[in-house]
């Protein structure tokens, strides 16, 4: 008899469980494994490292050199050279200011 009842108890139990879903035990997972855990920390992580380093970036300097050579014997009769050099260079500095405001 207490086999009875015991076997009627476990039967009645298992007819109230309801089954999961494939999308639902993925999502389960996900929330719940450590491997996923980690995974987005670390993204997270990456995230806010990456925003630290461009946010507070150091002076960039630049030099840009051009040199141009024409043939300057179709300008002018009156030209007492045949040829036109050009030499250019071009320096810059820039830095990004953030504000520090909350």
């Amino acid at each position: 008899m207490k086999q009875n009842l015991t076997t009627a108890l476990i039967f009645v139990t298992c007819l109230d469980v309801q089954a999961m879903t494939q999308h639902e035990f993925i999502e389960s997972l996900k929330e719940t494994h450590p491997f996923f855990t980690q995974l987005d920390l670390s993204i997270q992580i990456k995230q806010i490292d990456q925003q630290a380093t461009t946010a507070n970036q150091d002076w960039f300097v630049g030099v840009n050199t051009n040199f141009k050579s024409e043939d300057a014997s179709d300008i002018s009769s009156i030209t007492a050279y045949n040829d036109l050099n050009t030499t250019s260079v071009d320096f810059s500095a820039t830095k990004k200011i953030i504000s520090s405001r909350c």
